[in-house]
């Protein structure tokens, strides 16, 4: 059972420092006032400010035993009355008590904890059960709105004992969702799972079991597990429908669990749990995958950006070579003398090396501003064919609207076993047929890689290429792809860490529903043009309350818990 450290339920702290016994602890004069009305001796004076601070504190009454003894010494100081530890507990069994908590109750304006709050209680950790697990996030989830409410909180006993019953109905309901989602087929085909073989295992073991590390020397065992796995998968549609968190937690729970265990287990818990297991460890098979092809790619490209650099270590002699000759040139050119005087100087200078210069020049051109992309193909034919048995594996997709990259893929992998270095760019057919061809759109391949795959200058980039270099565009459309699932425009569908995000967020629908209550918890309005009004007034008086200070301000910055200033 979660422990109350574990969450957000309020305790009185028995170490209190003097500035929080003033700040918290101290009755203003109108609470004081309350305490002399409703009370007659002195003692029940001081019990009633203490039960009233602290009531305030925690938002549930505690008895005089309970307090610091710190709190009574400040309170019964600040009252100028002396009180003692039994008179206390005296007022703890008192109706004296019962009284003063009714009354503090309608001061403060919170109600009892009762069947309404219960109500409120059990709604709000059933909604939150549908996505979280943990007791300790439902516990706090009702202790948020029990406040907001204004209910009195209830013993942590009770928080703890709904949110498991809550949490109980929650996940047997998600059972029998799964259950009634499976047929009899399904029922068959998970059963096979617990069934010993005759190498005296069961397929429920060979599930269970991780595949190790994302290496290179595991692809084919991760790639013939997706294919098992990919035949497991059993009530998707149901499994969809279950926060991932939940899908989670069921999977975890089913592979600390044995065979046997299974077996014995209800059929709904038995059949959910191992369907989310199945979907679970598909999904863990196309991360590692997807881990995989990113690692591979990002070694192609470091051992580029090293190839460049011991390129230009090994080429700074002709560089050197063509900046003396570009130096030459100059002085030449400003030599003093006729047009045709300074023409046969420059010429003299150039001899009959131009046109090695001029190829020396366009060899360095082709690096300039860092540009390591022409060594990528060194790297890539070790890994060509790994990359597109990845390809033929793992169902990528766009999370937008732009397909682009998509039908690049398509057109590479057409053109997997073609031989020729250059390909003539695709041309849509006139037919309207299913079989027609559309061109292939080029616009989204970046100004690094644009001649080295069309051959075309980039000024020449407005006019639609007729032709694309094999092997670099297919570097080019790897690369982009392992841009485009880091940043999420491209997913795997299945995957958990490459799955589509756009999936994973709220509905409209949800959107509509809780806008306003989000808007007023955070304190920004949430009409479109409120808010930009909003953000426009918030930037304006931040940007002119540091105009004003500079130069005399004085900035702070912390950085790994050292302090910074500087004026």
């Amino acid at each position: 059972m979660t422990s109350i450290q574990d969450t957000a339920y309020p305790r009185l702290k028995h170490q209190l420092t003097a500035k929080a016994l003033t700040t918290v602890y101290t009755p203003s004069e109108e609470e004081v006032v309350l305490a002399a009305g409703m009370t007659r001796s002195r003692v029940t004076k001081v019990a009633f400010l203490l039960l009233l601070k602290t009531f305030q504190r925690l938002g549930y009454p505690v008895l005089m035993k309970d307090l610091p003894a710190s709190i009574i010494r400040h309170i019964s100081t600040t009252a100028a009355v002396s009180v003692s530890a039994a008179a206390l507990e005296n007022y703890d069994r008192s109706g004296s008590r019962r009284r003063h908590l009714k009354m503090i109750r309608d001061y403060l304006g919170v109600t009892a904890y009762g069947e309404a709050a219960q109500a409120v209680m059990v709604e709000a950790m059933t909604a939150a059960a549908q996505t979280k697990h943990d007791l300790a996030d439902l516990i706090n989830v009702a202790i948020e709105e029990l406040v907001k409410a204004k209910f009195e909180l209830p013993a942590f006993s009770t928080l703890q004992r709904a949110a498991f019953q809550v949490r109980t109905a929650v996940t047997q309901g998600f059972y029998q969702q799964v259950f009634a989602a499976l047929s009899t087929d399904d029922y068959l085909k998970l059963n096979r799972l617990f069934i010993r073989e005759e190498t005296a295992t069961t397929l429920w073991n060979r599930l269970k079991q991780e595949p190790g590390k994302p290496m290179l020397s595991h692809l084919h065992a991760l790639v013939e597990r997706l294919h098992w796995l990919q035949d497991w998968q059993i009530a998707t549609g149901a499994l969809k429908a279950l926060p991932w968190v939940k899908l989670k937690q069921f999977a975890a729970e089913a592979q600390t669990l044995s065979a046997n265990q299974m077996r014995e287990m209800a059929p709904h818990r038995r059949y959910t749990l191992a369907a989310a297991l199945l979907s679970v460890q598909h999904a863990r098979t196309l991360d590692d995958l997807a881990e995989m092809l990113i690692k591979r790619l990002r070694k192609m490209h470091h051992n580029a950006r090293e190839a460049l650099v011991q390129y230009r270590q090994e080429t700074q002699k002709r560089t050197d070579t063509l900046v003396t000759t570009l130096r030459d040139v100059i002085v030449a050119y400003q030599q003093e003398g006729s047009v045709a005087e300074r023409l046969a100087g420059i010429e003299t200078v150039l001899g009959p090396q131009a046109e090695t210069l001029l190829e020396h020049c366009d060899a360095h051109m082709a690096y300039a501003d860092n540009n390591y992309l022409p060594f990528l193909q060194r790297f890539y034919k070790s890994h060509r064919a790994t990359l597109f048995r990845f390809l033929d594996v793992v169902p990528l997709h766009s999370s937008t609207q732009d397909q682009q990259l998509e039908a690049a893929i398509h057109f590479i992998r057409q053109h997997r076993t073609a031989r020729s270095t250059w390909l003539a760019m695709p041309q849509p057919d006139d037919s309207s047929t299913a079989s027609s061809t559309t061109a292939l759109e080029c616009s989204w391949i970046p100004s690094k890689w644009w001649q080295l795959v069309t051959g075309q200058s980039s000024s020449q980039r407005s006019e639609p290429p007729t032709q694309l270099h094999r092997q670099q565009f297919e570097i080019c459309v790897f690369s982009q792809i392992l841009l485009e699932l880091q940043s999420g425009d491209l997913y795997i569908a299945g995957s958990a860490e490459y799955g589509d995000y756009y999936s994973q967020l709220v509905t409209w629908e949800e959107y509509d529903a809780q806008i306003e209550t989000y808007g007023q918890q955070v304190n920004l309005p949430v009409e479109p043009t409120a808010f930009v009004h909003h953000v426009q007034q918030w930037l304006e008086k931040a940007a002119t309350a540091t105009d004003e200070a500079f130069p005399t301000n004085t900035i702070k910055c912390q950085v790994h818990r050292r302090v910074a200033t500087t004026t």
